[in-house]
């Protein structure tokens, strides 16, 4: 039993094993076979040259793809769909996002403008002076070429893991039948770049540490002993997860790169003859590097061969190999942004940021140039706290040399927590991935870096970089392609489906039942006509769905006009209803109504009124296997013969006007006859009332007379209240097939064809007990379009075709929590049940509102113009 175990463990982790193997077998004999260092060195500049022509077409096609999603309108794709709200605020969200990707070496090469402004190709060859053409290369090498390739890579497997419910990981960017083990292979091959990534950050970050140990406290610390502690810190740090630790962390740094932009700006007006301002050093760079930018990305030109495989190449495939883990981590925290935002955050906000950190680094740099420079050729560690000892004097460059080192250590302990979780998420099949494999993890990545820095320095570890950076690049290009196909085939197919030609009629009073029917038309294209019953209504005729809007003042006569405007046509129209009293109506008439409509109903006329009497479907779930509470039908003042107290009284027919004045629960017999007085009907259902812990609702489709019925989940409550509902709610996977054989035998019985919910209640137990059946659409049905399954549009597509498409749900979050926010506001906020703040943080919480809606906001402004036009006169008159 145990080595079943063992080996059941062995097959659910087989990714991390693999990979775990290869990365030994790759760097282990690396000690022993004694290369000279400098192989790696030239190994690394001979790789980059080779390979620039397809590095450079690569990031160029990166940045035509944002351009292509940012003014076309596959940009206001949601990821996570329509509902879907972010998880982080806008500036954690920012903060993390650009702290994944810039990193240490940001850091590193603080200074390089002054590299380039000594050596480049393309001074003399383009505009500007050797300071502007300086400064826009470095941007060149750090900004949107670069940048494109995470916002492409990190919006796609967002795509696919939000909106399609795919895992999260690289391989998400492939057609769904790829082979399975390919996908594995890519995974795996990217979680090592992922490794190799990291150990190039890690190397620079120790590298530009131990440097400043050595020039500010005169100490040769070991880098193996630095790698061992920040590697430590990051794995103690990595339990705390990506919401706490990864976005404190990230917001920490980025608070500590602006103090200290901001104390070298004021230190450089004050120390310092700065020969410009910074705003005029940085406009002008920008200027230049906008300028020059086509030039820039000639990558056929051979003779800045030299030059790019040094800097350019290396940069973009070095962002490359990071984009494995950054475009992942990415895809984590987007959810709730369209494709549009999200790119655009990507790109611009980090060359923003890096032009305002190379804007006043090289210009500080300018005043002491020839030094600095000479120091970087030497000592390029050294570099930077060589320059803040000129700026702040002896004292106060120790300070500010602490805090850029700590600055160091809280970027590398950011990355390392996020990039533990990605190669954990990419190599194991659990959902959530657990602490010991990001422990793991963090612990290889640590250990990897030390063994390639003993091996060959920075150069092996940059070699082992670039080399994997060209894998991912591969993968961005065919995912981009596939993405924008995979797109372009939806919103088609959503075209075509758009007009099934059959005209649809919702057919109800103003209420969100029929609002909800009317919006999940309007979702895939379709505009209804609505008959509206009622005086004043308020908020469908506010909806921007609704191709017509029929105002009648009764059921009977929206029903003449129905069939007197929309009869006999060539094609039959659906009828859609989300009350008892109009589905009743239909099937009153359905005789006349089959041939020229479709609509909820039971194969024949007065059937489905027939099966709206509580006791005939209490007697139907009994036959069916279904438990139902006991219960008497008596005549209004007879007391029960067989039933305990307390008991609750019902109507008998669901048609009843009154069936709200009819609910009342007795302890004894005196409050049942003082209830019978406050009844109206003749007949009352009787039933033994069970204390409720909540209750299991569920919305689904029958077609074929019953024969084929789908139900994929289901809804309860967050909370409910002794004498009224709540009206905040929650959707989860429903899986009980046992519940699901009985609903379909009740269905099949009655013959029912439709859109339908099912109640029951959950006593303390968890024992469920049938409520009812309603026929129609409920309040939940436009919640669970929302959710992913658009009732009405499998209805009649079911149809249609003759069988329900369980292909079309697309469900990619459960929980899903739903408000009715205005009736929970009126029924429970201001009767006090639950405070205005519970309400707030249900709000927030809330993945769907029922009358707010983004795209369709008309309803919820027209009911609140509609409450304070009420309430405004009588202040008035007060």
């Amino acid at each position: 039993m145990n080595i079943q175990r063992v080996v059941k463990k062995m097959k659910k982790e087989s990714s991390s094993i693999i990979a775990f193997c290869l990365l030994m077998a790759i760097i282990l004999p690396l000690p022993l076979l004694n290369i000279d260092k400098s192989f790696f060195g030239q190994m690394f500049h001979d790789i980059c040259v080779a390979t620039r022509e397809f590095v450079g077409f690569s990031t160029v096609f990166c940045l035509l793809v944002i351009l292509f999603f940012v003014f076309s309108k596959y940009g206001s794709v949601k990821i996570g769909g329509q509902y879907a709200k972010p998880e982080y605020s806008n500036v954690s969200w920012v903060s993390c996002l650009i702290m994944a990707g810039l990193g240490i070496g940001i850091v590193f090469y603080c200074e390089e403008p002054l590299f380039h402004m000594n050596s480049n190709p393309y001074f003399g060859n383009v505009a500007g002076s050797a300071e502007e053409v300086a400064y826009s290369l470095t941007l060149f090498d750090w900004t949107l070429n670069a940048w494109s390739m995470y916002g492409v890579l990190g919006v796609i497997i967002a795509y696919f893991h939000y909106n399609k419910g795919r895992e999260l990981k690289l391989s998400a960017a492939f057609p769904g039948r790829t082979n399975r083990w390919l996908k594995k292979i890519v995974d795996i091959v990217m979680a090592l770049g992922i490794v190799a990534g990291l150990t190039t950050s890690l190397g620079l970050g120790v590298a530009q540490l131990k440097g400043g140990v050595e020039y500010v406290f005169d100490y040769d610390i070991s880098p193996y002993l630095l790698m061992a502690v920040i590697g430590l810190v990051a794995v103690w740090s990595v339990n705390s997860g990506l919401k706490r630790g990864v976005k404190w962390l990230s917001n920490v740094t980025s608070v500590l790169i602006v103090v200290m932009l901001i104390v070298v700006v004021v230190l450089g007006y004050h120390s310092f003859d700065l020969k410009s301002s910074f705003t005029g050093y940085t406009l002008r760079g920008v200027k230049n590097f906008a300028q020059n930018f086509v030039s820039y990305n000639k990558f056929w030109e051979e003779f800045s061969d030299e030059w790019a495989a040094s800097w350019a190449v290396f940069y973009q495939l070095w962002f490359a190999a990071w984009a494995a883990f950054v475009a992942v981590f990415l895809a984590k925290i987007s959810k709730g942004r369209t494709i549009r935002e999200t790119m655009i955050a990507i790109v611009l906000l980090p060359t923003v940021l890096t032009a305002i950190w190379y804007g006043v680094f090289g210009n500080v740099g300018l005043v002491v140039k020839d030094e600095l420079f000479a120091l970087m050729q030497q000592n390029l560690p050294h570099s930077l706290f060589y320059l803040l000892k000129q700026l702040a004097g002896e004292s106060g460059s120790v300070v500010l040399s602490v805090a850029v080192m700590l600055t160091i250590c809280c970027i590398f302990v950011t990355s390392s927590d996020s990039s533990s979780y990605v190669v954990a998420t990419l190599l194991s099949k659990d959902k959530e991935v657990r602490a010991l494999n990001k422990i793991v993890w963090g612990c290889v990545q640590c250990g990897c870096a030390m063994l390639l820095y003993y091996c060959g320095g920075l150069s092996l570890i940059q070699s082992a970089s670039v080399v994997l950076g060209l894998a991912v690049l591969v993968i961005i290009l065919l995912g981009s392609v596939y993405f924008i196909y995979v797109l372009v085939r939806e919103d088609r197919s959503k075209s075509a489906k758009m007009p099934f030609s059959n005209l649809c009629i919702v057919f109800g009073s103003d209420h969100y039942n029929p609002l909800g029917i009317v919006r999940s038309l309007g979702e895939i294209g379709v505009s209804p006509v609505v008959v509206l019953v009622g005086e004043n209504p308020v908020a469908i005729p506010a909806s921007k769905y609704p191709q017509k809007i029929h105002y009648v003042k009764s059921n009977e006569e929206g029903l003449a006009l129905i069939k007197s405007e929309y009869g006999r046509r060539k094609e039959k129209c659906f009828i859609l209803t989300g009350s008892d009293d109009t589905t009743a109506l239909l099937n009153e008439h359905y005789d006349e109504l089959k041939d020229d409509f479709y609509f909820y109903n039971c194969g024949e006329q007065g059937r489905l009124n027939h099966f709206m009497q509580k006791e005939v479907l209490n007697q139907l779930a009994e036959d069916c296997g279904v438990n139902v509470a006991r219960r008497e039908v008596v005549k209004r003042g007879e007391l029960p013969k067989n039933l305990r107290y307390p008991i609750i009284t019902k109507a008998v027919n669901s048609l009843s006007t009154s069936w709200k004045n009819t609910m009342h629960i007795c302890h004894n017999a005196e409050e049942l006859l003082g209830a019978y007085k406050d009844i109206e009907d003749e007949d009352v259902l009787l039933q033994e009332y069970i204390i409720k812990k909540n209750e299991l609702c569920i919305d689904a489709v029958a077609c074929n007379e019953g024969k084929d019925v789908f139900i994929p989940i289901n809804s309860f409550y967050h909370r409910l209240f002794d004498k009224s509902y709540g009206y905040y709610y929650y959707f989860t996977q429903f899986d009980n097939k046992d519940l699901t054989e009985k609903i379909s035998l009740m269905l099949q019985k009655a013959k029912f064809t439709g859109i339908f919910s099912v109640e029951f209640l959950v006593d303390e137990n968890d024992q469920l007990y049938f409520l009812e059946i309603n026929f129609r659409n409920s309040t939940w049905s436009h919640a669970s379009t929302a959710a992913g399954y658009n009732l009405v549009h499998s209805w009649i597509d079911a149809t249609l075709n003759g069988r329900i498409n369980r292909e079309s749900v697309n469900i990619t979050k459960l929980p899903f929590n739903c408000l009715v926010e205005i009736n929970e506001y009126r029924a429970n906020v201001k009767t006090k049940k639950i405070s205005k703040l519970q309400f707030m943080k249900d709000i927030r919480n809330s993945d769907y509102l029922t009358y707010w809606n983004r795209e369709d906001n008309g309803p919820f402004w027209a009911i609140v113009k509609n409450i304070l036009a009420k309430k405004l006169p009588s202040r008035r008159n007060s």
